[in-house]
């Protein structure tokens, strides 16, 4: 739970990334909102991710989304 609304959180390694062909990892959020989903992707293809899973997730608790009634 994100502020009041459910939330999944899933990461993965692929070989190849969206913009680079190395290996990559993927962090994504993912919610409902009146129907629609809603998909948060943070990436990162740097020889050192320690900490890139951490601190995406950190930043996704972070998010705030609001509409209209």
């Amino acid at each position: 739970m994100i502020h009041n609304r459910s939330f999944v959180i899933s990461g993965f390694t692929t070989p190849a990334g969206y913009l680079t062909n190395k290996e990559t990892t993927f962090l994504i959020a993912s919610t409902l909102l009146r129907d629609r989903e809603l998909y948060f992707t943070a990436e990162c293809s740097a020889k050192d991710t320690a900490g890139f899973v951490q601190n995406m997730y950190k930043t996704f608790l972070s998010i705030q989304i609001s509409g209209r009634p």
